[in-house]
């Protein structure tokens, strides 16, 4: 009896160890754990990198036929020159999951800086087609 109760016990935390660990993945907690990232830089001015890159991730990821909802927040802020746009879904009354975050870093007038986190490996085909959306001009949607 007292080895069921000892293994009830390990059960039940590692149960909670699981489901602790399985909270709203923010944009703070991205970055601070993400699964993968990508780095690249442009021979662009950041608000035109931006710009391509939030047009794009609305034609990508909003208006789709899926279970959840995608939702595109986008912040710019014109003193530092950076703009961040995160994707996340939302599942009924549930707290979001953002699923990815994009920053825009302006280097001088000619040069941007972008930085990609996302929370899982099945994205790792959308992330690499972000590039070509900004300097290809490719309208290409991965899934």
């Amino acid at each position: 009896m007292r080895l069921l109760f000892i293994a009830w016990i390990l059960i039940s935390l590692v149960l909670i160890a699981a489901l602790s660990a399985c909270g709203p993945v923010t944009v703070k907690s991205l970055k601070e754990r993400p699964v993968g990232t990508l780095s690249f830089e442009v021979a662009q001015p950041y608000q035109d990198v931006y710009h391509k890159i939030l047009q794009q991730a609305r034609v990508c990821y909003l208006n789709k036929p899926i279970d959840e909802q995608i939702i595109i927040r986008d912040r710019r802020i014109n003193k530092d020159k950076t703009a961040n746009i995160t994707l996340a879904y939302v599942y009924g009354l549930k707290p979001e999951q953002v699923f990815m975050t994009i920053d825009t870093i302006f280097l001088d007038e000619n040069r941007t800086s972008v930085k990609v986190w996302h929370a899982s490996r099945l994205y790792k085909k959308q992330v690499d087609a972000i590039p070509q959306w900004v300097e290809g001009g490719s309208a290409k949607c991965v899934s």
